[in-house]
């Protein structure tokens, strides 16, 4: 077969905008740590595009778990939950970008409901979503926009706080950012977001939290050589449930302060980079702060139309919605590969690893989760049945280590996803 023949095969695949091992990963249960960004303190700037997406994929993902609790057996037993489940989920995922004027409007992400044959409690959506309009007037540009993130808290990270809870957290982040400039040359940008972070189960309330991010900086672009730009901002987080007798569980606010540099090109579809690195400092009353690098990094590189790879990685601060945690510096490296074996058959692989340590200052709480590492990884294969339908069958495996044998788990998991491409 002809590489053009190839292309004009497979050239429909890209309705399918997740890899179908990312589609099904989004209905799947969450390794949430309670961190809800990869990015630390101000965002690197978004820019007007031109390019007019309008993907939006639907489908059924069904599972078989072999742990579904995210728990070892003590503490799935102690939780009066079965370990071993399948549950079933509908999801929507879209990619829109939809430029008008001089200005555009976008919105990514996805959706889902898990509902469990055995452990009907732990049923409840998940959603990732995030969405903007921005607009050029004369050689500036200024956006709005905003993200939400909700899931069920595993129930090992609900910790010592008895049989049958059940919490989902739920964050939101809205902002405004400007930037001035030509198309080539310096740009000078600011910004401000605001996100609120939320405990579904009123006894987790004292980790409720809110932060005000306010960041600047300054960028040079070329389009030969890509953005390279200077990048600070100062975050104030501010647990507003902690005063009182909640004192005693944490910090009732702290800085974040971030200063760094970041380059990103994007030369076309089949290579972009982006790699960001800061120094961080939260100060606190305790002697629990931070000082010290933080940053990201993502590379997708394209080799051919049937080759793609992307890596990325990030080291963050956050808040965290767990019960006694101050914050948490959250470390990730990600690796995915697809291949085109033919037009209608791909295969898919994903190996991530999340180290997370969590700072506390609350004396309070017995045997807490300090520190732990996660592996997940997993790999599928998928086959096309036309034009807009594809069935998937892949499987996973993850396994938890941390400070404390209570919070450790492993997990094996196959699904089978049938998906439809608009």
């Amino acid at each position: 077969m002809t590489s053009k023949r190839f292309l004009a095969l497979a050239g429909s695949a890209g309705m399918f905008i997740l890899p179908a091992s990312a589609f099904a990963q989004s209905a799947g249960v969450s390794e949430s740590i309670g961190q809800t960004s990869q990015s630390q303190g101000a965002r690197i700037p978004r820019k007007v595009t031109r390019e007019r997406r309008l993907d939006v994929n639907l489908g059924v993902v069904a599972t078989y778990d072999t742990n579904v609790a995210r728990a070892n057996k003590s503490v799935a037993s102690a939780s009066g939950l079965t370990p071993e489940d399948f549950y079933f989920a509908p999801v929507a995922a879209v990619d829109i970008s939809l430029p008008f004027g001089r200005s555009d409007a976008y919105l990514n992400g996805s959706a889902s409901y898990l509902s469990h044959v055995r452990n009907t409690r732990l049923d409840g959506e998940q959603i990732s979503l995030a969405g903007g309009v921005s607009t050029s007037l004369a050689r500036c540009t200024a956006g709005v926009d905003g993200d939400v993130g909700r899931s069920r808290t595993n129930i090992a990270n609900l910790q010592a706080l008895g049989a049958g809870i059940r919490n989902f957290e739920t964050t939101y982040s809205i902002g405004a950012s400007a930037s001035c400039g030509g198309v080539v040359g310096l740009q000078p940008f600011g910004q401000f977001y605001y996100t609120q972070g939320r405990n579904s189960n009123p006894i987790r309330a004292v980790s409720d939290y809110n932060t005000y991010t306010y960041g600047a900086g300054i960028s040079y672009i070329q389009p030969s050589i890509g953005e390279i730009g200077i990048i600070g901002s100062i975050e104030d987080t501010r647990y507003p449930e902690r005063g009182g007798a909640g004192a005693t569980l944490g910090l009732k606010s702290f800085p974040t302060r971030s200063i760094g540099a970041y380059y990103t090109r994007d030369v076309t579809r089949f290579f972009k980079a982006t790699v960001r690195l800061n120094y961080t400092a939260v100060d606190t009353i305790t002697n629990n702060g931070f000082k010290g690098l933080t940053g990201e990094a993502s590379l997708r590189i394209a080799p051919s139309e049937r080759v793609s790879f992307q890596l990325s990685a990030f080291r963050a601060t956050r808040p965290n919605l767990a019960y006694n945690v101050d914050y948490t510096l959250g470390t990730g490296v990600t690796f995915d590969t697809q291949v085109a074996v033919t037009p209608r058959i791909s295969l898919n692989g994903r190996y991530e690893y999340t180290h997370s340590r969590n700072y506390i200052s609350s004396p309070l709480v017995i045997n807490p989760l300090l520190n732990n590492d996660t592996h997940d990884v997993s790999g599928e294969a998928s086959y096309k049945l036309g034009v807009r339908f594809a069935l998937s069958l892949g499987m996973g495996y993850s396994t938890r280590s941390a400070n404390s044998t209570l919070y450790e788990y492993n997990a094996f998991r196959t699904y089978l996803a049938l998906r439809s491409a608009f």
